[in-house]
């Protein structure tokens, strides 16, 4: 009873806590997970404890179901807690009934494997997530519309739980697989190591499609923002243009302001009406009822106002009235004819806002005479008496509805999981909201309150300028991810499916292995037990060893049948990553990390590729391809490959070393750039430093191209011993080159392999301590190739490089292209060179940044000849290729290792710069010369390169700084002649910054009067004014264009105007 209750005990917490795990793997808006590990685990519980595990399995689900439902939904809910619960239990059931005679040689014996995984997953799996899919519909947890995704989830997840978690038990449990392995530390090493990486690549991949749909929600929300403020802006043209056409003439009639207010709100559909509404005092009243009853024969003009009961009375006369006094279209508004719009105080208060600040103001929402909710939009208008003396004469007024202002902005951008919020303040400053879209909030304060706390997980919020006053607009999204995340569902089931098909074939290969040791042991030991014949016993032996190779060509050929079927999925994983990359909309760190997964996932398939490559060559079924190999397209793939690794170990990388032989060959590609990376791989590995440097040769022998491929390095070398055992399988120099350089020991095994394949052979020269040459040399059939006759127009090509090989493969080259060349390292030969004649200098970074001399006065141009003393300049980088122009010549520059066209194609567009600029030099001189020192202070970095960039083109030197304490702190230490300012930035912003410049001491280096000019993203009216008030001398608006650039360097850098300052 005791052990019932442990089992019972132990399996409902396992459950639970499997299950709590697998929550991480839901994404909302689908109630089901990615992944459900908890569905494998009672799969293994009762064929381990049998039907004493099924109430823990019932009892953890019940459990786990009322806290999902409580923290999902706000409420547990028993009676779909104890339905989902019932189907885990009747799933497990099943999956126990149907495979418990047979489920341990699953472990051993593919044919049951497959049986097993298809009865315990995609089969019994059914059952529970139908159960549990149309119980969450019964109780109305889903919609209808979403029941078979939910379910397909449901079921996919469980499948992919079982297939995942129960190679796991197998290898940490005996009792359960019934099954010797080999080595198990290995084996979970090998599952801890895939279980890692499948998880650390789902959680990037999840970041990187949160960030996007994060992204698209905020520019959906901008596009709405954008759309809201340019239907204000019209409103404001609309009865700005009223106020004009009042200006510009005298005594307009009814009539003729019907016929300009028609054409207005021809293109302003949210416009109820338009009225211009006249100021009088009380003593005018009859006299403006007498002057417009006469113009409506249909009413008559009384100036009213609302009582307390809500009827239009007449007005009792007061200091000020503002009359509706014309308005269309009359029909619909008549009832608005004389009303003053002065007597009711929350529309006092817009009128008196719009009077003191001669602008647009807005009322409140309210209902009006015509009985609909809108806006009243009102437009001082003040005309000049005889004295003249400005006098408040008339308000232009926009009766705007809200909900045709906003419907654009809801309609053409909303999307389906999202809310919309207008929010307004009344006249006490206290918020409400205008119009919304969604439930979620009805009163403003909460909302503006969880803004302001970040309460909102998914929210974009902007200020909407409605003349003198200000709307907030407020954009939520009710889940974590606006669109249902596919791509991100099909990205971690795919890993977590190819995961555990991976673990399950580890285990087969492992348990084949220890059932293939275990039968010859048993074998030798009956031999060894044996009192027969010595010619009996030697039979035996025989027949065993027989067996035990036959069995090992048996396991090599169900590894070489099963190449095919690992290869795909991986593949397919491997293959979506790559497509994904090629999206230009990928930002750079999403970028990163997506790349992060591609390259975990080609590392773990060029583990498998070995092992898989291995076993078709012992099965015999590896089958080379006929292909075209252009050699300018292997060297410079695999070159691109593997510099990152060369570069990361500080060696030099010289792939080719020599110049290719103009031939192509006809093999297999893949399979010969296969051998070289090996080749290559191996001799980064083991060289610490130096160089590694590939040869490539030909020579046409009996009808055949041989191929010669010699990869050399300066690394620690080999002893004669290490190099007799070199090509063993699973053998490196010696057990501690495993230990210390990592590695199978299969790759030079399968390499020789596959050039006995091709009839080549790979063969190793070494000393120990000194280096070693690995050759590969095979046989092709091929052709010659006729390449264009290359050659150069310069007097000479100087090539400054500290690699002895280096420089004789660049030699090489120029000879071939019939150009002189000189190799120099010191700089009083380079001016000597130079001298002569027109020159293109090849040269080495490192000696690059070496040499100081003055470097323009060398590329001083000899007009008399038409060509410069330095013609141009190709710089060998390492690391990243140098975009900055330091000497005021042509210059280009070219990552190493270096290809023979690609140096060729670099000088062609050398050239073509070159006449570039000789035909703009004449036009060039006649333009202002612009010098001096500018600093840039931008935040953002990328902001700061553009920014850098666009300036560094009229060739003004360029500083940064981060923010405006650090651009304080530069001035102070350093003159400069101009300052652009960003406006928004942390620590001290641009309008702090320019008042603290302004208040410079006279012995600071940059004068207080320094011209400073504002860069900002924000470009609506009054932002100009802002800056100037702050102390700066212009306004250049984010994006910043080249053009405009170039006019404020013009106005400010040109020569004796810093005195204008």
């Amino acid at each position: 009873m005791l052990k019932t209750l442990r089992v019972v005990l132990a399996s409902s917490v396992l459950y639970f806590l499997l299950g709590f795990l697998g929550q991480y793997f839901s994404i909302s808006p689908e109630y089901a997970a990615i992944v459900w590990p908890a569905t494998g685990f009672a799969v293994i519980a009762v064929l381990m404890f049998g039907n004493r595990a099924l109430f823990g399995l019932v009892l953890g689900d019940f459990l786990l179901n009322l806290y999902v439902s409580a923290i999902n939904y706000g409420s547990s809910s028993v009676g779909l807690s104890l339905c989902i619960a019932l189907g885990v239990l009747v799933q497990a059931k099943v999956a126990q009934h149907f495979t418990k005679n047979f489920y341990k040689r699953a472990f051993s014996d593919a044919r049951y494997t497959l049986k097993f995984i298809v009865i315990a997953g995609p089969i019994s799996c059914l059952i529970s997530s139908l159960v549990a899919t149309f119980s969450l519909r019964f109780f109305g947890f889903i919609e209808p519309q979403s029941l078979f995704i939910n379910w397909f989830q449901w079921w996919l997840g469980e499948v992919i739980g079982v297939a995942f978690l129960v190679p796991w038990v197998a290898i940490s449990f005996s009792k359960f697989s019934g099954t010797r392995f080999s080595n198990p530390r290995q084996i979970a090493s090998a599952f801890v190591f895939i279980t890692v990486l499948t998880v650390f690549a789902s959680y990037l991949i999840y970041e990187a499609e949160y960030t996007k749909q994060q992204t698209e929600f905020n520019d959906n929300a901008k596009f709405s923002a954008a759309t809201l403020k340019r239907r204000a802006e019209g409103s404001i043209s609309a009865i700005s243009s009223i106020a004009s056409y009042v200006k510009g003439s005298e005594n307009v009639t009814p009539d003729e302001f019907e016929t300009f207010a028609r054409e207005t709100l021809k293109y302003e559909n949210s416009m109820q009406g338009l009225s211009l509404n006249l100021v009088i005092s009380g003593d005018e009243i009859e006299a403006l009822e007498a002057r417009f009853s006469p113009y409506y024969d249909n009413t008559s003009f009384i100036v009213t106002r609302r009582s307390a009961s809500g009827n239009l009375v007449p007005v009792t006369p007061s200091e000020r009235h503002v009359v509706v006094s014309y308005i269309y279209p009359l029909q619909e508004n008549q009832r608005a004819l004389g009303y003053d719009v002065y007597s009711q105080a929350d529309r006092r208060y817009a009128l008196d806002k719009a009077r003191e600040i001669d602008t647009a103001f807005p009322t409140p929402a309210l209902d009006l005479v015509q009985n609909d909710l809108a806006v009243l939009l009102f437009f001082p208008i003040f005309l000049k008496n005889e004295q003249n003396e400005a006098f408040l004469y008339a308000y232009a007024t926009a009766a705007l509805r809200v909900k045709e202002l906003t419907e654009l902005a809801i309609t053409q951008s909303q999307l389906v999981s999202s809310e919309f919020y207008l929010v307004d303040r009344k006249a006490d400053g206290s918020p409400y909201i205008l119009i919304r879209q969604g439930e979620s909030y009805s009163d403003a304060s909460k909302l503006l309150e969880d803004e302001k706390n970040g309460l909102i997980q998914t929210v974009y919020s902007a200020d909407i300028p409605i003349g003198g006053h200000t709307w907030r607009m407020i954009k939520i999204n009710r889940n974590s991810f606006i669109h249902p995340p596919w791509n991100l569902h099909t990205a971690i089931a795919g890993g977590f499916l190819i995961s555990g098909l991976v673990a399950w074939l580890i285990i087969l290969i492992y348990s084949h292995t220890a059932q293939i040791e275990h039968q010859v042991l048993e074998r030798t030991r009956a031999l060894s037990k044996s009192n027969e014949s010595l010619s009996q016993s030697r039979e035996k032996l025989r027949l065993a060893k027989a067996e035990a190779e036959e069995a090992n060509r048996a396991k090599s050929d169900f590894l070489a049948n099963m190449s095919h079927e690992i290869r795909t999925p991986l593949n397919g994983v491997i293959g979506s990553l790559t497509l994904v990359l090629q999206s230009a909309s990928i930002a750079k760190e999403q970028r990163g990390l997506l790349d992060i997964s591609r390259q975990s996932a080609l590392t773990l398939l060029e583990i498998i590729n070995d092992i898989l490559d291995l076993s078709k060559i012992e099965a015999g079924n590896l089958i080379l391809d006929r292909k075209p190999v252009s050699l300018t397209e292997l060297t410079k793939e695999t070159g691109e490959l593997l510099r990152a690794k060369a570069l990361e170990k500080g060696l030099v990388f010289n792939i080719p070393s020599t110049p290719l032989p103009a031939i192509e060959v006809i093999g297999d590609p893949l399979r010969i750039r296969q051998i070289l990376l090996n080749l290559l791989g191996n001799a980064l590995k083991f060289t610490h430093e130096g160089e590694v440097n590939l040869a490539i040769r030909a020579r046409f022998e009996n009808e055949k191209y041989w191929l010669s491929m010699a990869v050399s390095d300066t690394g620690i070398g080999l002893s004669e011993e290490q190099k007799r055992q070199l090509f063993q399988r699973f053998k490196q120099a010696d057990s501690s080159t495993t230990r210390l350089y990592g590695g199978t020991g299969l790759g030079l095994s399968i390499c020789k392999e596959i050039a006995a394949l091709m009839d080549g052979e790979i063969h190793v020269e070494s000393e120990l301590g000194s280096g070693s040459t690995f050759t590969f040399e095979a046989p092709f059939d091929g052709r010659v190739l006729f390449e264009p006759v290359r050659s150069l127009n310069y007097q000479s090509v100087v090539v400054c490089v500290s690699n002895n090989t280096l420089a004789n493969y660049l030699a090489s080259i120029f000879e071939y292209w019939k150009a002189p060349n000189i190799r120099v390292e010191v700089q009083p030969e380079l001016e000597n060179i130079l001298s002569k004649g027109s020159t293109l200098i090849v040269i080495d970074e490192e000696i690059w940044g070496q040499w100081q001399g003055d470097w323009s006065s060398l590329a001083t141009p000899d007009l008399s000849e038409g060509t410069d003393k330095l013609a141009g300049v190709i710089v060998l980088c390492a690391k990243e290729l140098k975009t900055t122009n330091t000497i005021g010549v042509n210059q280009m520059s070219l990552l190493k290792p270096v290809q023979e066209s690609v140096l060729w194609d670099s000088i062609c567009l050398l050239d073509r710069k070159d006449q570039s600029t000789r035909s703009q030099s004449s036009e060039s001189m006649k333009r202002t010369e612009l010098s001096g020192d500018v600093l840039l202070v931008e935040d953002n970095h990328t902001n700061q390169i553009v920014g850098k960039g666009i300036i560094g083109l009229f060739g003004v030197s360029v500083d940064i700084a981060q923010n405006g304490q650090e651009a304080l702190e530069k001035v102070q230490d350093k003159k400069y002649q101009l300052i652009f300012m960003d406006c928004q930035m942390p620590v001290m912003d641009g309008y702090e910054a320019t008042r603290e410049i302004r208040k410079l001491p006279v012995d600071s280096a940059t004068s207080a009067s320094v011209p400073i000019v504002a860069l900002s993203a924000n470009a609506m009216k009054g932002d100009d004014e802002k800056c100037i008030q702050a102390g700066m001398n212009g306004h250049v608006a984010k994006p910043i264009s080249k053009t405009r650039i170039e006019e404020v360097l013009e106005q400010w850098l040109r020569s004796g105007d810093e005195e204008q300052v």
